[in-house]
């Protein structure tokens, strides 16, 4: 398999200027996210804030993700929600048809290595948390694919053929 990195120029300024660390686009920031400083400060002012809701929360998650055959590995990173010490990095994407576009997969795994760089930088367990967006009611947003197909050049769009009545969720 031959894998090249490629980088494409953003269309999106503020996005380009997140990424570079300017001041324009981190304005919109309480903390920097690409100083450890920050998540830091941070953290201390997590320590001073109680979550009354975080052992009903961990059951919730942990009876769900076993119902479903979740891994063994997600059911303990959910198991250590239970602790007062432990803390969260938080993605998400709407839901989609396998999986949605290839940036979703690609978020869940930067959200696991956050995760674990940060338990490692902070010296505190913090665990990954990601969420579908399953309530999305907008369907015809995320029933199809595209793919490329016979050296075409051009996307093909297949639609999922749902009977669907009324907004539905996804």
């Amino acid at each position: 398999m031959n894998v090249e990195c490629l980088t494409l120029p953003l269309a999106n300024r503020l996005a380009q200027e997140y990424q570079q660390g300017n001041d324009s686009a981190l304005q919109f920031f309480a903390y920097n996210p690409h100083e450890i400083q920050a998540y830091k400060e941070r953290l201390e002012w997590l320590r001073g804030r109680t979550i009354p809701h975080r052992e009903q929360l961990a059951e919730g998650l942990y009876t769900y993700n076993k119902k479903i055959g979740n891994k063994q590995e997600a059911l303990s990173q959910i198991e250590l929600l239970r602790r007062p010490d432990t803390y969260v990095v938080i993605g998400g994407q709407q839901a989609g048809v396998l999986t949605g576009p290839l940036y979703t997969i690609h978020k869940a795994i930067h959200l696991i290595q956050t995760a674990k760089k940060l338990s490692q930088e902070l010296d505190q367990t913090v665990v990954p948390v990601f969420w579908i967006a399953g309530e999305d009611h907008d369907i015809d947003e995320i029933d199809h694919v595209y793919w490329l197909a016979d050296r075409e050049t051009r996307l093909h769009k297949e639609r999922m053929n749902l009977n669907k009545k009324g907004r539905v969720s996804a």
